[in-house]
């Protein structure tokens, strides 16, 4: 690796920070052009609790980075790490619900992510890995 493709730890927190609330800002979109219906769905068709309906839908877009071609400008990851944010929200709304199947799904999800990156160093993959096991231990405390 040459000097000009290593990133700073200054910089790579910045461009964490700005990721972070790209994602944020498109939660807070998206709750405001169509209700709270991640986390409470108006249930007509589907009586499936609002966990049930994240996981659905976070299989789908599991599902379209599996299938995606190049060409395809849906941002589907930005909007599974939504559904991975508001499926934590959730969960954090029933304090004795198990994270273990939560750690799997996420680590999966992180793993198709990573995996589907090119522009990460190892140091930053090692280092986001770092950071989530750190988070699964805190969230196992709770």
């Amino acid at each position: 690796m040459t000097n000009k493709d290593q990133v700073s730890q200054s910089e790579f927190h910045a461009a964490v920070q700005n990721v972070v609330n790209e994602i944020r800002d498109m939660l807070i979109f998206k709750n405001k052009k169509y209700g709270n219906s991640a986390l409470k769905p108006i249930r007509i068709f589907s009586k499936a609790d609002s966990l049930e309906q994240l996981n659905v839908r976070i299989d789908d877009k599991l599902s379209r980075v599996n299938n995606r071609k190049d060409e395809d400008d849906e941002d589907v990851e930005k909007d599974l790490i939504g559904y991975l944010i508001l499926k934590r929200i959730a969960l954090r709304k029933k304090p004795t619900q198990d994270y273990g199947d939560f750690k799997k799904l996420s680590t999966a999800v992180l793993e198709t992510v990573l995996s589907t990156n090119d522009t990460l160093t190892d140091e930053q993959r090692a280092h986001i890995q770092i950071i989530m096991d750190e988070r699964w231990r805190q969230n196992e405390n709770i």
